[in-house]
C-alpha cells in the first residue's frame, strides 16, 4: 500500500506514458499526478480505478504492484535486447577492423571506408537507443513528447539523411575513380568535399560520437500506434 506512487509511476512507464498524458486521461492536473507518484498525496478508491482502467491494469496492480518475477521479466528482456545489440556492435567493429586491414595490404581500402560509412552510424545509432531503453528500467527517464520534440526529431533525422546525401556521391565518385572509370568531376576545394571528409572522420575515427544521437531519438521519439488512438479518440469524444 505506502508503494502506490511507485507502483503508479512504474505503470505509466511501462506504457509509454508521461505525466501530462496520464493527467489528460485522468482529467486532472499534471502536478496532481506527480503528487500521486512522489506519495505527497494518495487517489481515493475511485481515482484508483479510474487509473487501473487508463494504464490497462487492475486496482490490485496499482495496489500492490506487478509480481516481482513480471518486473524482473521485463527488466531480462530489455538486457538482453541490449546485450545482443553491444555484442553485434562489438563484432561489426572487429569485422571491419579486420576487413580494412586486408584492403589496405591490397590497396581497396575505399570499399571497406564505403561499408562504414552506410552502416556504422545507424548500428551505433541503434545501440545508443538500446542503450536508453535499459537505462529508463533503473533511472526515471522520460521521453519528451512535445511538439518541440518532434521538431528536435525531425531535425536529427533530416541531417543524418543530408549526411548520407553528401557522403553517397561521393563514395562513388571515389570507387569509380580507384577503378579507373572517373566519370564525374569534384573539386576537392568545395564546401561539399569537405563536409563529406569530415563526415568521414567521425564514422571511421570517432564513430561512438553517433550513441548520444540514438539516446537523443529515444528520448524524442514519437508517441505509440496505441497512443495516437487513444489520442484521436479522445479528440472525437471533445
Amino acid at each position: 500500500m505506502r508503494d502506490i506512487g511507485k507502483n503508479i509511476r512504474y505503470l505509466r512507464e511501462s506504457k509509454g506514458l508521461t505525466q501530462d498524458q496520464l493527467a489528460e486521461k485522468l482529467f486532472v492536473t499534471r502536478q496532481t499526478v506527480s503528487n500521486y507518484e512522489t506519495g505527497r498525496t494518495r487517489p481515493d478508491v475511485d481515482m484508483i480505478v479510474s487509473i487501473a482502467n487508463v494504464l490497462e491494469t487492475d486496482a490490485n496492480t496499482v495496489f500492490y504492484g506487478l509480481p516481482a518475477d513480471e518486473r524482473k521479466q521485463n527488466a531480462l528482456k530489455t538486457i538482453v535486447r541490449v546485450s545482443i545489440t553491444a555484442v553485434c556492435t562489438v563484432a561489426f567493429a572487429m569485422v571491419l577492423q579486420a576487413a580494412q586491414t586486408v584492403m589496405y595490404e591490397t590497396y581497396h581500402a575505399r570499399s571497406v571506408e564505403v561499408l562504414i560509412a552506410l552502416l556504422c552510424p545507424p548500428i551505433i545509432i541503434f545501440a545508443g537507443w538500446c542503450v536508453m531503453q535499459l537505462i529508463s528500467h533503473f533511472v526515471k527517464v522520460e521521453p519528451i513528447l512535445t511538439r518541440k520534440s518532434r521538431i528536435a526529431r525531425a531535425a536529427i533525422i533530416f541531417l543524418l539523411l543530408a549526411s548520407y546525401v553528401i557522403v553517397i556521391p561521393c563514395e562513388m565518385w571515389l570507387l569509380a575513380a580507384e577503378g579507373g572509370n572517373q566519370a564525374i568531376p569534384l573539386s576537392q576545394n568545395t564546401i561539399f568535399y569537405w563536409m563529406y571528409r569530415a563526415i568521414l572522420t567521425a564514422d571511421v575515427s570517432f564513430p561512438w560520437i553517433y550513441a548520444p544521437i540514438g539516446a537523443a531519438l529515444w528520448i524524442f521519439r514519437a508517441p505509440s500506434k496505441r497512443q495516437n488512438a487513444e489520442s484521436g479518440g479522445e479528440s472525437c469524444r471533445a
